[in-house]
C-alpha cells in the first residue's frame, strides 16, 4: 500500500529508483508516484539530489503522520459505531443505508 511513510522509506533505501520502479513496487500508476513525490518535495521531506548518473532523491526528514493516524483512528471508531447500528437494524432498508455509510467510511481509510 502506498503511503507517504512507505514511499519515503523505500526512497531512503533506493534513492535512484525511477517513478516506474516505484509504481511497480507499490502497484499504483506512475502519476500517483509523481504526485506523491511532488507533495513530499513541497513539504520539505524530499529534495532532488540528481547527479550525472541520473535522478536521485534525498530524504531530508520523515513525513508527518500524526494527523493521518488520528483521522484513521476516528474513521475506524465511526465504522465500529455504524457496524453496531447495522447489526441492530430491524428493517432491510435501514441495513442498506447503514451499509452505504460504512462503505463511504472505508473508502476514506
Amino acid at each position: 500500500m502506498l503511503t507517504q511513510g512507505t514511499l519515503v522509506e523505500y526512497i531512503r533505501e533506493h534513492p535512484a529508483a525511477s517513478n516506474g520502479e516505484l509504481a511497480e513496487v507499490f502497484g499504483v500508476p506512475d502519476v500517483n508516484i509523481r504526485t506523491a513525490i511532488c507533495k513530499l518535495k513541497k513539504k520539505g521531506v524530499l529534495e532532488d539530489a540528481s547527479d550525472t548518473e541520473g535522478r536521485k532523491l534525498k530524504v531530508l526528514k520523515d513525513p508527518p503522520t500524526q494527523s493521518y493516524d488520528f483521522k484513521k483512528s476516528m474513521l475506524m471508531d465511526m465504522c465500529e459505531a455504524y457496524y453496531e447500528d447495522f447489526m441492530n437494524a430491524e428493517l432491510f432498508s435501514e441495513r442498506v443505508e447503514i451499509g452505504k455509510m460504512i462503505c463511504r467510511i472505508l473508502e476514506k481509510i
